[in-house]
């Protein structure tokens, strides 16, 4: 039996009746739950897939629940992760002027907000702000849409919506296409070779092992061909500059190379290849600088033409001669043939040569001799003086000569007397115009001209003794007596 003592000692740990939240009678005991337990049907959770107080970062009396993060500090604020967000009021005009860290309401539907975004009119604007100068938006609109943007550089960026779940589901956002999606079947490991373009992507396992890096040094243990050449340098001692067709910069050490440019034994030649199989080469002296020839191939190098040196800007001579421009020679100048000016202008200054056009001009305006004396056809005796006017076909001429070739003819001549012959200086005689008159003792005579052919004759009878002197004179207000020609014989 107990002792009193030990009854006392055992009182608090007791259940009284009024502690009990059901009677004794509706209270099951172990054995019974245990019973019910192995009665009722249910699956066991599966032992991986449950959450282990091993498997937290921290013990659950270091957790902090949804109330201690996101705090209402009752005075208009609410804090979380430290940071205080006072509550501003409401928002007007446009977002973009809201920059001091707080918790701001709006509502377009009360007046238009410049800058705003979402399907809602109304909704919860959060801006933090940072001492960089960075500034954070965020939006929760009455839709329970999410939206954020920053301010970062001088100017905001772009609103972005945050999407969810549930937004996939109701078609507010364009779920990925699963076939059209890379896989992973591990750590960056695909399912299946990518491919660009249906073409798959090349494997680093299926790369030859003596693939050439073109970064790196590589030694070719095979001949290798190249279709255009290497353009490298290449020195060799070639015996043919017609052999040397692939494209590169060869460096020929041969000084008895055939089918080399001009002087040039030794040097570099470079080569280009292009379309239509033609080829081009460049050979360079490797002494003198400015010696460079070049030549070409229209077949693949089967004929070339002939070299052609390149004239290089100090090769040019200091007082070469520049048509374009005006030239003043300082020396003698001997021309093979005569040169073909064609400066039409009239004024020429006093050192410009003359054309052909020029000497023609200054013949033609010119007096010309005419000796009467050796032509029999004539009657005049003297020396007569003439000019040719192109321009209105006149031939203007002077008489001042001895009368006649015949003076033993009565001393006269008749009319129609051949005065003057005109057949060496034009075809045809049209008409004539001005006198010839002859002074014999106190008499003197005067006889009109008139025209025969290519003559001008006498219209009168005029005195034509030995030694007497027969003249012309012009029309009344012409200084000169004249004629009209159809053409010129030398013309």
């Amino acid at each position: 039996y107990a002792k009193t003592v030990d009854v006392n000692q055992q009182l608090d740990k007791k259940v009284n009746v009024a502690d009990m939240r059901k009677p004794a009678s509706d209270v099951a005991g172990i054995e019974e739950v245990n019973a019910k337990q192995d009665a009722i049907a249910y699956t066991p959770a599966d032992d991986s897939k449950v959450v282990h107080s091993t498997d937290m970062r921290k013990p659950a009396s270091e957790v902090a629940s949804i109330n201690e993060v996101v705090k209402d500090n009752g005075d208009g604020s609410i804090s979380f992760g430290g940071l205080t967000i006072p509550l501003k009021g409401s928002v007007t005009g446009d977002f973009d002027n809201y920059r001091q860290t707080g918790l701001y309401s709006y509502n377009t539907a009360s007046g238009a907000i410049n800058n705003s975004i979402g399907a809602a009119p109304d909704g919860i604007l959060i801006v933090l702000s940072e001492s960089n100068g960075n500034i954070y938006h965020f939006i929760i609109t009455s839709y329970s849409e999410r939206y954020f943007r920053i301010y970062f550089g001088g100017k905001w960026y772009d609103w972005r919506k945050q999407l969810f779940t549930e937004d996939l589901t109701a078609g507010l956002a364009t779920k990925a296409d699963d076939n059209k999606v890379a896989h992973l079947s591990g750590t960056n490991n695909f399912d299946n070779v990518p491919t660009v373009d249906d073409n798959p992507l090349l494997l680093a396992s299926s790369l030859p092992s003596d693939l050439a890096r073109t970064g790196q040094a590589n030694t070719f243990s095979l001949l290798q061909t190249f279709s255009q050449g290497i353009k490298t340098l290449q020195t060799g001692s070639y015996d043919d500059a017609n052999s040397l067709v692939n494209e590169g910069l060869y460096f020929n050490t041969n000084l008895s190379i055939k089918n080399g440019a001009g002087d040039i034994t030794a040097g570099f030649i470079q080569v280009f290849s292009g379309s239509w199989e033609r080829i081009r080469q460049i050979m360079y002296s490797d002494v003198t600088n400015n010696l460079v020839y070049t030549r070409i191939s229209s077949d693949s190098g089967s004929t070339w033409s002939n070299w052609v040196q390149i004239i290089t800007s100090d090769q040019v001579p200091t007082d070469l001669a520049r048509t374009g421009q005006a030239q003043t020679f300082t020396a003698a100048q001997t021309f093979s043939i005569a040169p073909t000016i064609k400066d039409a202008s009239t004024d020429k200054g006093d050192n410009q040569a003359a054309t052909m056009a020029d000497l023609k001009s200054v013949e033609n305006s010119a007096w010309h001799q005419l000796d009467c004396s050796s032509i029999s056809t004539c009657a005049f005796n003297g020396i007569m003086l003439y000019k040719i006017d192109t321009t209105q076909k006149n031939i203007y001429f002077s008489l001042n000569d001895d009368a006649s070739k015949d003076p033993t003819s009565n001393g006269v001549m008749n009319a129609g007397t051949k005065l003057l012959d005109f057949s060496s200086v034009a075809v045809n005689v049209l008409s004539a115009h001005g006198y010839v008159y002859s002074n014999f003792g106190s008499n003197t005579a005067v006889s009109r001209l008139q025209t025969s052919g290519a003559f001008a004759t006498l219209s009168d009878q005029l005195y034509k003794p030995s030694g007497y002197i027969v003249a012309s004179m012009g029309d009344p207000g012409q200084p000169f007596a004249y004629i009209k020609y159809d053409s010129l014989v030398n013309n």
